[in-house]
């Protein structure tokens, strides 16, 4: 299936491939040959967010960037976004392609879909990446509920539809420094929604601080299933959501983890996407290091 007009196939040089879900088809790139590096997007991304990192890795890891239903170059059917559902399709998809020793990389509403698959099947699960990202209910924190409280009125879901204000304005102000955020750069965001139909999921997505807080309780509740995981943070210390009290709760759920972190707003693979690249490449060594001494 050809690619749209609009796609930079320079800086997103990668072939497309789909899987069929029942409900559509999920779009994914894969490059690369070796053990499996699974990249899981947020809103209102898509896999083009990880394309630095696709470049970077292909030449040791399989790199697996799937865009959920919804987003991306992925079909947009009138059906619930609801991240549960999205994390029963996500799990579909890896369980198909018969994934093992997954270096798992998660960022944004990435982060509880792409672990919801890493709590069920932790023995697939090598290691895991963190980006500004959460994994517990977040309905009592005013920041979240007056936000997802306003998007599920008239206003706040004309605002997401008609507006389509989750790339064309909260996207923009995420990033610490708007000048990364260049024209040419944000169209790669913008034109992925081209109609108020095709914004629905980033809708679903703002509406579920609320309406899914039973499953991102859920979560919670077995965080412990992750424990044992190395994990490496990266995160954007100058985020308007995910604050510093966010990396140390998410700290404290595993065993063994490192940190890093940048001056950088909510999206580090676009504000500072060598520091990530060098920062996972060093967490990534060290890790395949230690299996050979224990080998040895």
């Amino acid at each position: 299936m050809s690619q749209p007009e609009w796609l930079n196939k320079q800086t997103y040089p990668f072939e497309s491939h789909y899987y069929h879900l029942p409900e559509g088809k999920l779009h994914y790139v894969m490059e690369g040959q070796g053990e499996a590096m699974v990249m899981i997007h947020g809103t209102p991304e898509w896999s083009f967010v990880y394309r630095e990192l696709i470049k970077a890795f292909r030449s040791q890891f399989c790199c697996i960037a799937a865009d959920h239903l919804g987003f991306g170059l992925s079909d947009k059917p009138d059906i619930s976004y609801a991240p549960e559902l999205q994390a029963e399709r996500l799990e579909q998809f890896l369980n198909h392609l018969k994934l093992k020793d997954i270096t798992l990389i998660v960022h944004d509403f990435g982060g509880p879909i792409g672990l919801a698959y890493a709590q069920k099947y932790p023995e697939k699960i090598k290691r895991i990446v963190i980006m500004n990202s959460w994994l517990w209910p977040v309905k009592a924190d005013p920041f979240y509920s007056v936000f997802s409280h306003l998007m599920l009125t008239p206003l706040g879901k004309w605002m997401y539809l008609q507006q389509s204000f989750s790339a064309r304005v909260i996207m923009k102000r995420a990033f610490a420094d708007k000048s990364q955020l260049s024209p040419d750069l944000h169209a790669q965001y913008l034109k992925v929604f081209p109609t108020p139909q095709s914004r629905k999921a980033t809708l679903d997505y703002a509406q579920s601080f609320i309406k899914s807080d039973d499953w991102f309780t859920s979560l919670w509740q077995n965080r412990d299933k992750l424990k044992a995981i190395p994990a490496q943070f990266i995160w954007g210390m100058k985020d308007i959501a995910f604050k510093a009290k966010d990396l140390a709760r998410f700290q404290s759920l595993f065993d063994h983890y490192e940190t890093k972190n940048l001056a950088v707003g909510h999206f580090p693979q676009e504000e500072a996407p060598e520091e990530v690249i060098s920062t996972v490449a060093r967490f990534v060594e060290i890790g395949q290091s230690r299996e050979t001494e224990h080998v040895h």
